[in-house]
């Protein structure tokens, strides 16, 4: 089966999570009811996504907090898990108080999506507690969708296209996650998703 991606349903629920998912894990969680999954690049293989996909699991990937690095972000996504390009790779801005200053963060973020976009591949930005920048700041990147995390922050003037809900850290079918839902932004934008074709 080919991949492509395709954009994200509006008002699905999906998770994303640390841990790899095998094939009855995947056909749990889809009868409970979730269509896509986000998993962390550098972790997530062809074969999970394969895994995933066959169960009817659309896929996103993400990076670890603060992993500003767009080339080896590229480099998983296409080379380790196999997404199309057209999928959307997010950046995790969490935690990143201790770290860096407001200049510090747009200047990495914003070179970190100009390799991911210019690789072929929709980059995101997930909003974490301690991100640092203002919405102002937020709205002011190069990026197009917003993820929010289930902590309070500030949201950028485009509104959020994907929303991670309270509480975090959901164990549902043996898997410790957090559980997301698709939004259209206020600019009527969306994600994209891996499927098989």
């Amino acid at each position: 089966m080919t991949r492509k991606a395709v954009p994200a349903t509006i008002g699905a629920r999906g998770f994303d999570t640390i841990t790899a998912i095998g094939p009855a894990q995947a056909s749990r969680l889809k009868s409970a009811g979730y269509d896509f999954a986000v998993r962390y690049l550098g972790s997530l293989s062809d074969m999970e996504v394969k895994t995933l996909n066959e169960a009817g699991i659309a896929v996103m990937g993400v990076t670890y907090g603060g992993a500003f690095d767009g080339a080896a972000a590229v480099v998983s996504a296409r080379e380790k898990a196999k997404l199309p390009p057209g999928t959307s790779l997010w950046l995790d801005l969490e935690g990143q108080d201790r770290h860096r200053t407001g200049a510090d963060i747009t200047t990495a973020a914003n070179a970190w999506y100009d390799v991911v976009a210019a690789a072929g591949y929709l980059p995101g930005l997930y909003v974490g507690s301690g991100c640092v920048l203002d919405a102002g700041g937020l709205y002011r990147l190069k990026f197009t969708r917003y993820w929010r995390s289930c902590s309070l922050v500030p949201k950028p003037a485009c509104g959020w296209s994907h929303v991670q809900l309270y509480p975090p850290n959901q164990i549902v079918a043996g898997v410790q996650i957090d559980i997301d839902i698709i939004e259209s932004d206020y600019r009527g934008r969306l994600p994209n998703w891996c499927v098989s074709a």
